[in-house]
């Protein structure tokens, strides 16, 4: 529109200057067809010994929440850029096209960042690749465009929701604190089969495992027991991916967020998780110790890189023996949103089944999870 109506003021004092044949006009129509021309190779010119780099930044986004990336442009020389637009496709870990987008911004500088956002609507590993960029001129009348080659891997991680885990029957529950942070250097303090070092009051990290209950009840605060150091027992989330009947492909996202909502409700409650599945690359399982929130991240990374598998009879043998040998407390999910509390060779109980339909309003702190 603004080229059109350019061309229009042109076409207009060209006829003017014709019709009044006065030499002011004339040069101004002339001095237009220059600066129409001036305006066409200065695109081009800014366009050359463009360059583009990425800054060191986070290559993790939540679904459903604006992602942002930046870019770093410069160009070569003092004269400044203008407006720049650059075009991007995202792609998820199946090379399939999710979006394309073209995203413009004004730069007055010789160089500047660039921000690229979108909003990620499934869990993964996304790609965004870079293909084209375009630099106008200072009117933006016109553009000149290159391609360039350049990707931003994106890992794509469920909501941050916790479930509310609640411990096994025979401890009590009053007086626990609103909310527990998740730490990423959780102290493990012992075992209650140990000596009792001190009773103290509750510090940033401590677990909810070894609460004075009686104790906390009487004052109203919350106070912990603290033990001789000895190794903790761990809690093993088995995460079942074999693909059952009419699996349908949209439920992926489904199982990640409720893996994401046991893990980090279990942390939250206070336990020490290890978290593992069956690779069909390795042939063996994956295990993953978790104990905050970064290995939270490191271990969503690796479950999306891994494939889910068929139901062969040596995978499911598999699966049979791991569980058979666990010598901690086991908590089996599968792809169909079932828990089981695994008892080693004594078989298995399920816990809770989730529904594909209502499984934002199970995981939006509705659902109370309790451990045996």
């Amino acid at each position: 529109m603004k080229k059109l109506l350019f061309f229009v003021i042109i076409a207009a004092s060209y006829y003017i200057a014709g019709m009044y044949r006065q030499l002011p006009l004339m040069i101004f129509a002339m001095m237009e067809w220059v600066l129409l021309f001036f305006l066409l190779f200065l695109s081009r010119y800014l366009r050359r010994q463009l360059s583009l780099s990425v800054p060191a930044q986070s290559d993790e986004a939540e679904k459903d929440s604006m992602k942002k990336c930046y870019i770093h442009i410069a160009r070569a020389g003092r004269l400044p850029l203008k407006k720049v637009c650059i075009q991007m496709k995202i792609y998820d870990d199946t090379g399939a096209l999710l979006q394309k987008k073209r995203v413009c911004k004004v730069l007055n500088a010789s160089s500047g960042i660039m921000e690229l956002s979108f909003c990620p609507s499934r869990c993964g590993l996304l790609r965004i690749q870079l293909y084209k960029i375009s630099v106008y001129d200072y009117l933006s009348l016109f553009s000149a465009s290159r391609p360039i080659q350049m990707e931003l891997p994106i890992t794509v991680l469920p909501k941050s929701r916790a479930l509310s885990v609640l411990p096994p029957s025979g401890e009590a529950a009053a007086n626990l604190p609103e909310e527990i942070p998740l730490q990423s250097n959780i102290k493990y303090i012992g075992n209650e089969s140990r000596d009792i070092r001190q009773i103290r009051e509750y510090r940033m990290g401590d677990t909810l495992r070894y609460v004075h209950w009686n104790q906390s009840a009487k004052t109203g605060k919350l106070w912990f027991k603290e033990f001789e150091p000895e190794d903790e027992p761990f809690f093993e989330l088995l995460l079942d991916i074999i693909l059952p009947e009419n699996w349908q492909n949209e439920r992926r996202d489904a199982f990640y967020e409720t893996v994401t909502a046991l893990v980090l409700g279990l942390l939250q409650s206070g336990h020490r998780v290890r978290v593992c599945w069956y690779s069909d690359n390795i042939s063996d399982f994956i295990t993953v110790p978790v104990a905050g929130i970064p290995e939270y991240r490191s271990m969503m990374r690796q479950l999306y890189q891994s494939d889910f598998i068929a139901g062969t009879d040596a995978v499911r043998a598999a699966y049979e023996n791991r569980q058979s040998r666990s010598n901690g407390k086991l908590l089996k999910c599968n792809l169909r949103l079932e828990c089981y509390d695994s008892n080693g060779c004594y078989g298995e109980e399920l816990r809770h089944r989730f529904t594909y339909e209502n499984l934002e309003q199970e995981l939006s702190g509705n659902t109370v999870f309790s451990l045996r």
